[in-house]
């Protein structure tokens, strides 16, 4: 296992005035990971202009302690916030702090307008023995049985390239034209068939010199509406696919529109499951796809991305034998069910059932339906090389060491960002990638 580590985080933001408003967190577990009864020291300090920050303006801190749940604890900003605790169990704890003022105490900083947000947030957070966590939910006895009829669904779909435009000299796509041709690197905006009701979507980057063939990298979207993008690289094919088959490089009013009249994650759980599970269907088949690419060498097949793309790169790297490398960062949909089966622990977005839980109805088969969508019983079947990072005050972090346990490849990166929150920060990740791209070019020159 692998960690960062990190001196202090400061979240900074400039107020309306010319006054500098920060929060700065420290941790006694710098590695982000510690024993069991071992005490733990998380500190906050709120400043204006390198100062303590006044009386009337106040600090607000989520406390978390998994098995114990939350606690918000509210106090002067002038004065220096400190959380000491220890766990007799495996688990995780965490600190997220937010600034508020002046004088009404109601409104937050500019860091922090509104109601708290991510963006307004600084914290961190530490595993408690990481590695004897493990995750509580049973996974479905016939969790590979249900995912081989999925994927004969796929196969008696037959895959067509159902449009291919060429991007280089079209104007949408912006100066991104004038560098891919600089690279020389052709740009098309695919789509592929897929069922489902939706088609693989996304912008293909292909480099033209035909001395070499090429590695090929995946990327997968986090959750939202949007357009697919142009990701130039020299040494790679590259393939950006749009998480929801939407049409690319249309106006911002055509995926605001989407985000607000018809938005992919409204609706019941079942909903939400069917979406999911055709999601990954389209993500099996963009890999496929991408293996009949002639420049493609046969050899490196690289899948990243982050939060929803990270789980999305966990089930291609689960469930796609090529796949050689797999990079999620701050996946989501891990452990979705763990908190039915223990208590005070956090669900993982996209929380289907939940409410629906603490209503008291029966969620019985909605949370069997996420079962098999589960990052975390798909890490137990990727074999290959696979490089995982989380942010420790993110609520995504909750069960990914418990489940990488799990997960059966002999090359597992695990980086704790201990003072990030849902920032897709994979430094280890990403030197993997690099050292495949130099290697396979390093060899063509060889040829």
């Amino acid at each position: 296992m692998r960690k960062v580590l990190t001196l202090f985080a400061v979240f900074t933001a400039a107020a309306l005035s010319a006054a500098e408003y920060t929060i700065k967190v420290t941790t006694s577990a710098p590695s982000g990971a510690v024993k069991c009864n071992e005490e733990v020291t998380f500190t906050a300090q709120a400043l204006v202009d390198g100062k303590p920050a006044p009386a009337d303006m106040i600090l607000e801190v989520q406390e978390y302690i998994s098995g114990t749940g939350r606690k918000i604890v509210k106090q002067s900003a002038d004065k220096t916030y400190t959380f000491k605790r220890a766990m007799a169990e495996p688990g995780r704890m965490y600190i997220r702090c937010f600034l508020f003022g002046g004088a009404s105490k109601k409104k937050s900083l500019p860091l922090n307008v509104g109601l708290p947000k991510p963006k307004g947030m600084t914290g961190t957070g530490v595993y408690v023995a990481p590695e004897a966590q493990r995750i509580a939910r049973p996974e479905p006895a016939d969790f590979d049985a249900v995912w081989d009829k999925y994927k004969a669904e796929l196969a008696q779909a037959p895959m067509q390239v159902l449009e291919k435009k060429p991007l280089n000299d079209a104007k949408e796509s912006g100066a991104r034209a004038d560098m891919a041709n600089k690279l020389k690197i052709a740009v098309f905006d695919m789509k592929v068939s897929c069922p489902g009701g939706k088609n693989v979507s996304g912008i293909l980057c292909v480099p033209q010199d035909k001395s070499r063939k090429y590695p090929a990298i995946v990327y997968y979207h986090g959750a939202g509406v949007v357009s697919s993008s142009a990701v130039l690289n020299s040494d790679a094919i590259t393939f950006n696919v749009n998480a929801h088959g939407l049409p690319n490089l249309m106006p911002k009013k055509f995926y605001d529109d989407i985000s607000k009249n018809k938005n992919p994650y409204y609706g019941s759980s079942d909903y939400k499951a069917q979406m999911f599970r055709y999601m990954f269907l389209r993500v099996l088949r963009s890999l496929e796809f991408v293996r009949t690419l002639p420049e493609w060498n046969g050899k490196d097949l690289i899948v990243t991305g982050g939060s929803q793309g990270g789980v999305q790169t966990i089930v291609a790297a689960a469930q796609d034998k090529y796949v050689s490398l797999a990079v999620p960062s701050i996946p989501a949909m891990v452990g979705v069910a763990e908190f039915i089966q223990k208590k005070n622990v956090e669900s993982t977005w996209p929380s289907p059932y939940v409410k629906d839980y603490q209503a008291g109805k029966d969620v019985t088969e909605a949370a069997k339906k996420f079962d098999y969508l589960d990052g975390a019983f798909h890490l137990r079947r990727v074999k290959c090389p696979i490089y995982v990072s989380v942010g420790m005050f993110d609520h995504h972090a909750a069960h990914v060491a418990a489940a990488l346990n799990d997960c059966p490849s002999k090359e597992k990166v695990f980086t704790y960002n201990i003072y990030f929150g849902h920032t897709a920060i994979n430094k280890p990740g990403v030197r993997a990638i690099n050292k495949v791209l130099a290697d396979a070019k390093k060899e063509s020159v060889k040829k």
